[in-house]
């Protein structure tokens, strides 16, 4: 951390925004890696499924160290990534 970045509490009205971003995030996330799964078993070409691997983690990382750099909340942000991949884990229990 260097002297430019202040590390603030989330107030109030950031608690939810933080939570959704998360959960959007791990959404997309696990989608992808549901996608990701059908390719290297389905897929004739093996770039497809490696290049959409690295896009997926490469996404994820700098969108967390996008909100790490900003002083955003890492715990809400990954406690909403959590609630983003329950939901996509219990659309796939269904199906």
């Amino acid at each position: 951390m260097n002297a430019l970045t202040q590390i603030w509490p989330p107030s109030l009205w950031q608690i939810p925004l933080l939570l959704a971003a998360g959960a959007l995030l791990g959404w997309i996330h696990f989608r992808a890696l549901r996608w990701n799964t059908r390719l290297f078993l389905h897929s004739s070409a093996l770039w497809h499924p490696i290049l959409l691997l690295l896009a997926r983690t490469g996404l994820t990382v700098l969108a967390l160290y996008f909100c790490a750099r900003h002083g955003l909340s890492l715990p809400l942000i990954l406690l909403g990534f959590l609630v983003g991949r329950q939901l996509v884990i219990r659309k796939e229990k269904k199906a």
